[in-house]
């Protein structure tokens, strides 16, 4: 009997396997997700897509990367998780405002113009030739303030008839025999013009345009007339200031047609 207890003691003495001796089964190490430490990067440098929308694959970027990061672990939480949320919430802010900023300008930028184009229409049909005149120009080759328009233009086209080397028409001549100057003035100031379609934006050497349509409601033109606006930014006022680069009837593209 006494052996037995001997044993018995001699036993609870020993080590057991699975005690902190270093005989039990060896602990999994949390897994370190480095993805999350890269979305973390995409997403701070996701403020770059207020620069212009071909960035916005930049936020794109972080909340793939996020979304690798935070895929399911069984060997508890990884590390790494917290910098993928920061990022994938950096990156949707930015990417939310790289989207509506331009979405927005673009917006306010032809309302703008669609507005200035339907007072120079406005203008022609009313016979108002100077101050149309003066909206095909940009704002810094436009008379000073306060100048009367219809004597700086008699001045300016008896100058040029005075010419001996003058060659073509004057400005103003041009002007009368535009197709859509005389269309607009025989309807008269009355005219109630409409927008056809939305505002077409494009770039064209370097310079913005925005291109708009527009019909008469009374009596319907057969072609629209497209009024080309741009701007330049005033460099005092930081301004948007508009002026008509052209305006003319819409062609129709010629179609071939096949004798077959």
């Amino acid at each position: 009997m006494s052996d037995t207890t001997a044993v018995s003691d001699s036993l609870s003495s020993s080590p057991l396997i699975g005690a902190e001796t270093g005989y039990g089964v060896e602990e999994q190490p949390t897994p370190i997700r480095a993805s999350g430490f890269f979305a973390l990067l995409a997403g701070l440098a996701s403020v770059f897509c207020l620069l212009g929308t071909p960035l916005l694959v930049l936020p794109v970027i972080a909340i793939l990367l996020g979304l690798i990061a935070l895929r399911p672990s069984d060997r508890g939480r990884p590390i790494g998780t917290l910098p993928a949320k920061i990022g994938m919430v950096l990156a949707v802010g930015f990417g939310v405002c790289g989207f509506l900023m331009p979405w927005l300008a673009t917006q306010t930028v032809g309302t703008e113009s669609a507005y200035f184009a339907k007072e120079y229409l406005r203008l022609m049909a009313r016979g108002d030739r100077e101050m149309v005149m003066e909206m095909r120009k940009d704002h810094i080759n436009r008379v000073s303030p306060g100048t009367p328009l219809v004597t700086h233009y008699e001045q300016l086209e008896a100058e040029v008839r005075a010419m001996e080397d003058a060659q073509g028409m004057s400005p103003m001549e041009n002007y009368k025999e535009d197709d859509c100057v005389a269309a607009l003035e025989d309807i008269g100031g009355d005219i109630e013009l409409f927008q056809v379609g939305s505002a077409r934006m494009y770039t064209h050497f370097g310079e913005q345009y925005v291109e708009t349509n527009w019909n008469n409601h009374t009596d319907p033109f057969t072609n629209d007339i497209i009024v080309t606006m741009a701007f330049k930014i005033d460099a005092e006022t930081g301004d948007r200031q508009w002026y008509v680069k052209r305006c003319t009837w819409d062609q129709e593209q010629p179609v071939a047609e096949s004798i077959y």
